[in-house]
């Protein structure tokens, strides 16, 4: 079979799940679904969704809580950009966290429990055109080489968000950098598993609990552990191809990344 041919197919088979409950509380915007703000004069949601549309990918899976109903009214059935759109509402409990939504959709059959998925974040900005092939075909290769059942997008350089000091042996500062970029294997918020992930889900999730439950403080590291996660490297910095939005600062600086990227050279 001709190998393009079969990395589109398999792109058209992989459900693209996409939590959107988030909150924009940390940007000072109270009662705005984070996945609807616009950039550029697009929203996260839509510049997320045709990222991987136009790689392929034609079912996606909206995990919605706050807000949802203007999520579901802007984005429908999803017909306006060529793909099938469903949603699962986030469970009935104070504190969710990505973990809880993920599990509750596999309860309620949104999340279709013989295909794989791709978890993604609508909150930041992926700027390379080709990441959705280039994380599916890292997964395919590590499952037939290795026998993984997940692979996880990491970046080689991020911003860290503090000034940070040396000192000398009486605590006189001898440097000081504010904002220095790290040079830390990142997660950038994009994972592809395999439909055996989904009984580690069941497994280690639990809906009743009081706290939120982040599937990245639960079953990344238990892949981890088991030897079963792999990993996309994009040597790059968070200013590259990610650009994380996480205050009105980060925002405004998307806005002016993808303005001056838009203008005719």
């Amino acid at each position: 079979m001709n190998t393009l041919k079969e990395l589109m197919e398999e792109a058209e088979k992989t459900q693209v799940v996409m939590p959107v409950g988030g909150k924009a509380k940390r940007m000072g915007l109270q009662n705005v679904n984070k996945a609807l703000i616009k950039v550029a004069g697009k929203t996260l949601l839509e510049r997320e969704i045709e990222l991987y549309r136009n790689c392929g990918f034609k079912k996606f899976k909206l995990l919605i809580g706050h807000l949802g109903e203007e999520v579901i009214e802007y984005a429908g059935n999803g017909e306006k950009w060529g793909v099938e759109i469903r949603y699962s509402m986030d469970p009935n409990v104070e504190k969710v966290g990505k973990g809880k939504a993920l599990k509750n959709a596999l309860i309620n059959g949104v999340i279709e429990r013989d295909k794989r998925a791709l978890i993604t974040f609508p909150d930041d900005l992926k700027l390379n055109r080709f990441l959705p092939l280039m994380l599916l075909a890292q997964h395919i290769y590590g499952v037939e080489k290795y026998g993984i059942l997940a692979t996880s997008v990491l970046i080689t350089s991020t911003t860290y968000p503090y000034g940070v000091a040396e000192i000398d042996e009486v605590g006189r500062i001898k440097r000081f950098v504010e904002k220095p970029q790290l040079n830390i294997l990142t997660h950038i918020g994009m994972c592809i598993i395999e439909p055996e992930v989904y009984q580690l889900i069941d497994e280690l999730i639990d809906i009743g609990r009081q706290e939120a439950v982040e599937y990245e403080a639960t079953v990344l590291p238990e892949l981890a552990r088991m030897g079963k996660l792999y990993s996309l490297t994009l040597y790059a910095s968070d200013k590259d191809d990610w650009i994380p939005i996480n205050t009105l600062k980060e925002l405004e600086q998307a806005e002016k990344y993808l303005s001056q990227r838009s203008k005719p050279l």
